[in-house]
């Protein structure tokens, strides 16, 4: 027995075969990918940008967050006692004649003074972490002029970051040069100068920072006297 196929219902004219403009449509969609999809891509495309800005922000330190400084060049201004510890009394206030007191002129000190602080380094690792050469200008004087030094010293140092991604930074240092001691009525005396201490520095900004020197010795020296002291010094800083 043969089966017998019935047809359907004939279809209309526009199902059996697309219109000119129909065929058109549908070959520049091949081309072009479905508008649906390529409206999707740049959304998706945005969102992972954003994605990508909100970590990055998360990630970035903030001005109050102690950021790491970034710049080789270092130049820092302070000021702050020199405080002399020679167990031996002074001589006339100068290192002369008849001895006067152990504790010096306003309690700083056989040889103790005030100090201003200019120092300037240089970081061979081309940020400012690591070892530095660079040089030391100190001005010291006494309230009432009767006394003036200056001290020039090239100075070696190495800055230690004490925290990962953070400007805390530990620097040990050592300097050794000359100084200019000039006490008013006296005859000016040209020494030796040594410094060997350390320095803690707390960034504020990428640019700036403070800096504190809580345990620096300087000695003075010449073949007639040795004057030991211990500086105490505070102040700004800023890196380039």
């Amino acid at each position: 027995m043969v089966a017998t196929v019935h047809p359907g219902p004939p279809l209309p004219r526009a199902a059996r075969r697309p219109g000119r403009p129909a065929a058109l449509a549908l070959a520049l969609a091949a081309l072009l990918g479905s508008p649906s999809r390529a409206a999707a891509e740049p959304a998706a495309d945005g969102e992972a940008d954003a994605e990508a800005n909100t970590a990055g922000a998360a990630a970035t330190p903030t001005s109050t967050s102690l950021p790491p400084l970034r710049r080789p060049l270092t130049l820092l201004f302070g000021v702050g006692p020199s405080i002399g510890i020679n167990p031996n009394p002074c001589y006339g206030g100068y290192f002369y004649w008849d001895p006067l007191w152990h504790s010096g002129y306003y309690g700083l000190g056989c040889g103790g003074a005030l100090k201003a602080s200019q120092d300037l380094a240089y970081h061979f690792s081309g940020n400012a972490t690591g070892p530095a050469i660079g040089v030391v200008v100190q001005e010291e004087f006494l309230i009432g002029g009767a006394y003036f030094g200056l001290a020039v010293a090239p100075k070696l140092s190495w800055d230690i970051q004490l925290l990962r991604g953070r400007g805390v930074y530990l620097t040990p240092s050592l300097a050794v040069g000359y100084h200019l001691l000039a006490w008013k009525g006296f005859p000016r005396v040209h020494a030796g100068e040594a410094q060997a201490g350390a320095a803690v520095k707390f960034a504020i900004s990428e640019n700036l920072l403070l800096w504190l020197q809580p345990a620096v010795f300087d000695f003075i020296f010449t073949p007639g006297f040795f004057i030991p002291r211990y500086d105490l010094l505070v102040g700004v800083g800023t890196v380039f």
